[in-house]
């Protein structure tokens, strides 16, 4: 039996600043076989030691380059493995600015920490991750992702795939994380995670009878960044063509032009139609899906009143806002 080991946070660097309100130990693992971003590899996967010391303390670490994550029973990095959790993170990959940010209420009054990542301003954008400490472990991973989910709904800039319970995080060397004086209260978590609604999926409340107009279609597109990478741009450009058929290319051009292959590849793509789209999911819900995850509000119209989505619906729309969630993803929408 190999000899579990448990790492103490050592003295912090004089260049992590800031002073915090919550001094509690936080139960955490980290992996000192990775320095800032690097490949994956499943023997450094396997490598998470135990940690135990105050978010200073974690943030020396980051300042070392090291990765961390939430809690695990042993070495190794998956959700069978998650023991417990104090500590969500949020990471922002370019779609919103710190000054934003530290201007945002909730963060001014929950964030415990807030750290630049390699490649911050690389491209002139603003890269980092911010940890909201919790004041009371969470042990129950199903209940930990519920929380994940709503904070994520309500900063939709923030990468939404980091919603599992184990994921890790690259440290960034020399970032002088900054502390700052924010948790979340145990009263806090109870709220939030009672507000989470289970996940709904969009087929059993679209309203297959609605028919999107061109007006809709571009509005959805406005909520959708026009230099996506090429997957988003080509699914998109299947799921306009599959509501606006002839019509779609005035509507992706006037969202996103072909520069790069001046117009060829476009109109490579429609040449084929839908034919050339092997997977038969991508429809207007790819549509929704994408705008929704940036802000976009479906309304009243869009959703069936008479399938199994009624129910839903009648006790979403008490105070005029409801949520929806699709593609597993919890959104909020609003009444016309």
């Amino acid at each position: 039996m190999t000899q579990e080991k448990t790492e103490r946070g050592t003295e912090m660097s004089e260049e992590i600043k800031g002073e915090q309100k919550m001094t509690r130990i936080i139960k955490a693992s980290i992996n000192r076989k990775y320095v800032n971003k690097e490949e994956v590899t499943l023997h450094k996967n396997r490598s998470f030691t135990k940690f135990e010391g105050t978010i200073k303390e974690l943030a020396d670490v980051i300042n070392q380059g090291h990765t961390f994550c939430t809690r695990l029973k042993d070495g190794s990095r998956c959700e069978k493995n998650f023991e417990s959790a104090d500590f969500i993170v949020l990471d922002f990959d370019g779609g919103i600015s710190l000054e934003e940010i530290r201007n945002n209420e909730f963060i001014k009054e929950h964030a415990g920490m807030i750290y630049t990542t390699p490649n911050h301003k690389k491209d002139g954008k603003d890269r980092f991750r911010l940890i909201l400490p919790l004041e009371g472990t969470i042990k129950d991973i199903k209940e930990y992702k519920k929380l994940i989910k709503i904070i994520l709904n309500m900063f939709t800039a923030a990468d939404q795939t980091c919603s599992d319970g184990t994921r890790f995080y690259f440290g960034s060397k020399n970032s002088n994380p900054e502390i700052l004086n924010g948790y979340l209260s145990k009263e806090v978590v109870k709220e939030l995670i009672d507000s989470y609604i289970e996940p709904v999926p969009i087929a059993t409340i679209l309203n297959d009878d609605y028919k999107f107009s061109k007006e809709d279609i571009r509005e959805m597109l406005t909520y959708i960044h026009k230099e996506a990478g090429y997957q988003i741009w080509r699914n998109i450009s299947w799921a306009v063509q599959e509501v606006l058929g002839e019509d779609a290319k005035e509507g992706i051009e006037e969202w996103s032009p072909d520069f790069k292959h001046e117009g060829k590849h476009l109109k490579d793509l429609l040449r084929k139609g839908l034919s050339g789209n092997d997977d038969k999911r991508i429809t207007v819900r790819t549509l929704l899906w994408y705008a929704s995850k940036n802000g976009y509000k479906m309304t009243k119209n869009e959703f069936s009143p008479t399938n199994a989505g009624h129910v839903v619906l009648k006790h979403l729309f008490n105070d005029g806002v409801g949520y929806i969630t699709i593609a597993g993803e919890l959104y909020e929408y609003v009444e016309d």
